[in-house]
């Protein structure tokens, strides 16, 4: 792709880049979320605002429509995080979008030069999600010169689908000469889910079975297979399931009982001999057809193979909710057993049907940590259903004090991925405490904006007076950032903009974040900040913001 071109803005556009990409990962994962030392700042605080020569005066769009087109623009032209921060608003756009796209594509469509433009609209235009721009995608497929744009195209024509198209593709299929471009139409074809693109791909995967390397796309043809779900999949998976070899059988018939052929599990059963079938990801695989056969029973048996592997997946299989209490006893025998990697999707699967009681022993081994045996695993076990179990609130606090520095630091990151309140007042007073490390309370900050709560932005509200470091700044303004939805989180955010009372750092943090956090909607309240500006250096660098994204 071809070197994306800097924005125009003077010395004030050229200093936003790395400062973005800086607040874009404090956005994204919190500031000092990855490391226990907290990132250097690179913005001092007597030339937040330097004064550039501004190039030109932007100038805000008379509607919506015309908002949509800068953003197409950037697909064209722009940095990288002006196209990125464009292709979210057009996918927000949906189908409003796609006529603007499908513009700019065919103006640019056979000028080589232009490549990665053309890829970047045939990415858009499929996430605009309008059908009616597939013939012009199409088009882009048979006659782009450059591999990687036919791929894009077929990947937008995958996206969008349409059965009508499949004989284009197939067309293509045939004579496309490039690998890239090939398996991309290959996979293409199998998102449209025709039965047309059914018969073309059974013919190329017979073809490979029968005569190794008659098929250049064989493996692909047959990945593609396994997307489609159209009438006639299951008797076109049959019929060439007496031709697989037995990994690739076992995905057939996996794939026939997802697609609700229950006939399938005696023959999976066949596929549980460990002598017959020494591959530990062929019987793993036969358990899931299994499990979609609705042969709960049958899956059960397996809990005794000898590979590690297949018994992971029974754990994991047994917590769906098909599976009802079948196998509750022998969840309970793993959750406490010394596999860790069976163990731990054990509990997953009792945490999803409900059952908390599995988490006990993990709770009284976190009282000893962090040097107790097995309390650092007990940290991570109760973190299995995707947030801490918030009974490991009050049992962390109490053991704050007496750990180790490096170890209040992990305590703290914890505890922001509780959603528990009680967590709240704790992660505060770390925030606030002057006397603890920045890294401390850089990340206690970052873990109030992780919790999601109305009472953690209170919370970070109450600190709004208090002032550590750059880091901090970045942190505080960042959290607020991520809780956006939230009413006063997103009101302080606004009110930054224009308040000339807020240190100026704080300013420039939030006029960064502002835009990350309310996307389209900060447009205008940006535009209203620069204009109610007094000072031309701010003016100067909202102006900036404004064109680098609107």
């Amino acid at each position: 792709m071809r070197k994306p071109v800097p924005d125009e803005g003077g010395a004030i556009g050229c200093i936003l880049g790395p400062f973005y990409r800086l607040l874009a990962l404090a956005f994204c994962f919190g500031i000092a979320a990855c490391s226990q030392d907290p990132p250097t700042a690179v913005i001092q605080e007597s030339n937040v605002f330097p004064l550039g020569q501004r190039t030109s005066f932007y100038v805000a769009p008379e509607a919506n429509e015309d908002l949509v087109n800068a953003w197409v623009n950037r697909l064209r032209k722009g940095s990288r995080e002006s196209l990125r921060f464009a292709k979210a608003r057009l996918a927000d756009e949906g189908q409003g979008a796609a006529a603007s796209i499908a513009r700019m594509l065919e103006s640019i469509e056979g000028e080589d030069a232009l490549f990665g433009a053309q890829v970047n609209c045939c990415a858009a235009l499929g996430a605009a999600g309008d059908s009616q721009y597939v013939g012009l995608l199409l088009g882009l497929l048979v006659n782009a010169e450059v591999p990687v744009v036919r791929s894009e195209a077929a990947g937008a024509i995958g996206t969008l689908g349409g059965s009508e198209s499949a004989p284009a593709l197939i067309a293509q299929a045939r004579r496309e000469p490039e690998e890239g471009p090939r398996r991309a139409i290959y996979r293409a074809l199998g998102e449209l889910n025709s039965p047309v693109a059914g018969e073309f791909l059974e013919e190329q995967v017979m073809s490979w079975v029968i005569r190794p390397g008659a098929s250049a796309e064989g493996e692909t043809a047959w990945n593609a297979m396994l997307l489609l779900s159209c009438p006639g999949t299951v008797e076109r998976l049959a019929r060439l399931g007496a031709h697989l070899p037995g990994p690739l059988k076992v995905q057939a018939l996996a794939r026939r009982a997802a697609l609700g052929d229950e006939s399938v599990a005696k023959e999976l059963m066949g596929f549980l001999n460990s002598e017959t079938w020494p591959s530990a990801g062929v019987r793993s695989q036969a358990v899931g057809g299994l499990a979609h056969a609705g042969a709960w029973s049958d899956v059960l048996k397996a809990a005794e193979d000898p590979a590690a592997k297949v018994r992971e997946t029974v754990a994991r299989e047994l917590g769906k909710p098909d599976a009802g209490g079948l196998g509750a006893e022998q969840l309970a025998a793993w959750a406490s057993g010394p596999e860790s990697g069976v163990r731990n999707l054990a509990i997953s699967s009792l945490l999803r049907r409900g059952d908390e009681n599995c988490l006990g022993p993990f709770l009284v081994k976190l009282k000893s940590f962090p040097h107790g045996e097995g309390s650092l695993d007990a940290l991570h076990v109760l973190r299995l259903s995707g947030s801490t179990d918030p009974r490991a609130v009050p049992i962390l606090a109490a053991r704050f004090d007496s750990c180790p520095p490096e170890f209040q630091l992990d305590i703290v990151r914890v505890l922001g991925t509780t959603a528990a309140p009680e967590a709240v007042p704790i992660l505060a007073a770390v925030a606030g405490d002057s006397n603890k490390p920045e890294s401390l309370r850089v990340a206690a900050v970052s873990g109030l904006g992780n919790l999601g709560l109305p009472s953690a932005v209170d919370a970070l509200l109450d600190m709004e007076n208090s002032s550590f470091s750059t880091v901090w700044e970045e942190a505080w303004v960042s959290a607020l950032g991520r809780n956006s939805k939230i009413q006063p989180s997103r009101l302080k955010l606004l009110e930054m903009l224009s308040d000339q009372s807020v240190p100026d750092f704080r300013r420039r943090v939030a006029m960064e974040i502002v835009p990350l956090a309310l996307g389209k909607d900060a447009f205008l309240p940006l535009l209203v900040a620069r204009d109610s500006e007094s000072r031309a250096e701010v003016a100067a660098f909202l102006d900036a913001i404004l064109k680098k994204y609107f």
